[in-house]
């Protein structure tokens, strides 16, 4: 990933609660719920994960996939799904 700043630890944190809109949907949303340094130990701005949960269904795949933010603007970023409960799917993304 590049180093821009707009890919930060403290960019994204400064959004934790809020919402990402899957851009090729009018409706699929998913939440910002988590942004975590990659080592708690050394904390490095551009060394984190991000975790969105969205809707259970449809669960998406692996992939990258282009978000849109209200004040962030357009973003594609590489998801992984980590798991679900009765809230939603979790989908986890790396930056290192």
């Amino acid at each position: 990933m590049t180093s821009s700043p707009l890919f930060s630890l403290a960019a994204f944190s400064a959004h934790v609660g809020t919402r990402f809109a899957l851009a090729d949907s009018a409706t699929l949303a998913f939440e910002l719920t988590a942004a975590t340094p990659l080592d708690a130990q050394a904390p490095h701005d551009s060394r984190f994960s991000l975790i969105l949960r969205g809707p259970l269904q449809p669960a998406l795949d692996q992939a990258t996939y282009t978000f849109r933010h209200a004040q962030l603007g357009e973003l594609t970023i590489f998801i992984v799904p980590v798991g679900c409960d009765a809230a939603g799917m979790s989908y986890q993304a790396v930056f290192n």
